[in-house]
């Protein structure tokens, strides 16, 4: 029989051994990654709305280059938060759908453009279809040169789909911060009614269903590796060309997740069940993000041009998922916490 306090120290070990508490994960990406995620895309979208209505009452080549900026930090705080779209509020806002849908069709938006329909924010809200809003349909108007004067409607669409981002976007901030349908905000849900199980199985269901899509939905059919052929429309990428950036932003959040709380993150959680499995998501992560990074040039030209490269981060992509789905899941003894996207929205 072991000393008392021999039993005492195995039962101390044991515990510093399992890592910090779900509980305090919990919080900790609540707190120190998902909240401030909302809160970055929501800032990025106002100041977006802002730069169009400026842009389109006094027209000039500095004016649609900061609605451009402005655009390019709004889609990418609003990816770097998209792991809060797959849970929670947004499904109930239709967030996505009004925010961020792909592909938007553009042949769709120039009948739009060129119909009698008078464009505002409550048709842009209300009756137009995901295909011809958002971010994508934003990008479609101001990426062009653009006589505001003469492209009146062009301006009307671009102010009036980015006064709906905007408040889309705030309204998912404040149902996590402020009032999620009318009763607490969501955040006090996902830290303290839920179970840690289950709140970690949506995150987590996130994380699996963010690396699904890019790998493969999106880089395996362009490449022509889950598909008969290479599809190289499956990259949702607009004149912008901003496909890398959106790879780099989603794997942020992702890498956001791990890191928040430090001591207490999912990451710091991952490790204590399995150095093994915590390295290589380190390892896959950050190569990932170097590879994409070193990238020159829209997605869609470097699969037709230098496919290696990018079928190296495919490969980087598929073995993230694996590990999320299954040694994640298995170490942490989670259910994901919702069913599979098919790949339409990003």
């Amino acid at each position: 029989m072991k000393p008392l306090a021999g039993v005492a120290l195995t039962l101390i070990l044991a515990a510093c051994s399992s890592g910090p508490s779900e509980t305090d994960v919990v919080s900790a990406m609540a707190d120190d990654a998902l909240v401030p995620a909302i809160h970055s895309a929501a800032g990025a979208a106002e100041e977006l709305s802002t730069a169009a209505t400026e842009f389109c009452r006094t027209p000039s080549a500095a004016g649609l280059e900061a609605v451009q900026e402005s655009w390019r930090r709004a889609k990418s705080a609003w990816e770097r938060s998209e792991l809060t779209t797959f849970f929670g509020p947004a499904d109930m806002l239709r967030s996505m759908s009004k925010v961020d849908y792909a592909p938007v069709i553009e042949a769709s938006i120039d009948e739009l453009l060129s119909s009698d329909v008078g464009i505002d924010a409550d048709y842009i809200d209300n009756r137009a279809a995901s295909t011809q809003r958002g971010l994508g349909a934003i990008e479609y108007a101001t990426f062009r040169e653009l006589d505001a004067a003469a492209d009146a409607r062009v301006c009307s669409l671009a102010t009036s789909a980015s006064d709906v981002v905007a408040a889309e976007t705030r309204a998912l901030e404040e149902a996590w911060t402020v009032s999620s349908d009318g009763g607490d905000p969501y955040v006090e849900a996902f830290t303290g009614t839920m179970t840690s199980n289950q709140a970690m199985g949506d995150v987590i269901g996130a994380v699996v269903e963010t690396l699904k899509r890019q790998s493969l939905f999106e880089l395996g059919e362009a490449l022509g590796i889950s598909a008969p052929d290479p599809e190289i429309e499956a990259v949702p990428e607009g004149a912008a060309g901003e496909a890398t950036a959106g790879y780099i932003a989603q794997l942020e959040g992702i890498r956001d997740v791990l890191a928040a709380g430090d001591t207490d993150s999912l990451g710091s959680l991952i490790r204590a069940r399995s150095e093994e499995v915590a390295d290589r998501i380190e390892e896959l992560l950050d190569d990932s993000l170097a590879r994409l990074a070193a990238l020159q040039g829209p997605m869609r030209d470097l699969i037709g041009e230098s496919p290696d490269q990018v079928e190296a981060i495919y490969d980087n992509l598929a073995g993230l998922r694996t590990l999320f789905e299954s040694d994640v899941v298995s170490l942490l003894d989670i259910t994901l916490g919702f069913s599979d996207t098919d790949g339409d929205s990003g």
